[in-house]
């Protein structure tokens, strides 16, 4: 079942981010005060996507997008920011359930996030599947439809 993240879920999320940018980015240092700011920002804020399945404290699958005005076009933009999970289905689940939430926003046109290191095949056919194309090292979903 798909649920808002609940502030007790946030030390665990904090620690699976944690562990994930480890691996991936170990040249960063963690900034656990603008950790829980961000968090809290994502988990109370309810123009961001924050979501879970799983237990409260403990969820299996994460994901979490900022959204904001976008740079160089007039409507908004959602970065996925965190996307983990660790039980089977549950990841593709958040994820088209984060692509239905960006069809419903009225000034959203684009909803996305970088590929940093070479995503598994298996996601990127999910991705496709899901709606998001690829662009350079982006994959991004246009719910009004891409026009390249």
């Amino acid at each position: 079942m798909i649920r808002g993240i609940e502030l007790e879920d946030l030390p665990m999320v904090r620690i699976r981010a944690e562990g994930l940018a480890a691996g991936y980015y170990p040249e960063l240092i963690p900034d656990v005060a603008a950790e829980h700011s961000l968090l809290r920002e994502l988990a109370t804020n309810t123009q961001h996507y924050a979501r879970a399945i799983g237990k409260v404290g403990d969820p299996e699958a994460v994901l979490l997008a900022r959204t904001g005005n976008n740079l160089w076009a007039t409507h908004k933009h959602a970065t996925v920011l965190l996307w983990y999970s660790r039980s089977p289905g549950a990841g593709a689940k958040l994820l088209r359930d984060f692509r239905d939430w960006v069809k419903v926003q009225k000034r959203m046109v684009l909803a996305g996030f970088t590929d940093d290191f070479g995503l598994d095949d298996r996601v990127v056919a999910l991705l496709r599947r899901t709606g998001f194309i690829q662009r350079g090292g982006v994959h991004v979903y246009f719910p009004r439809g891409e026009k390249k």
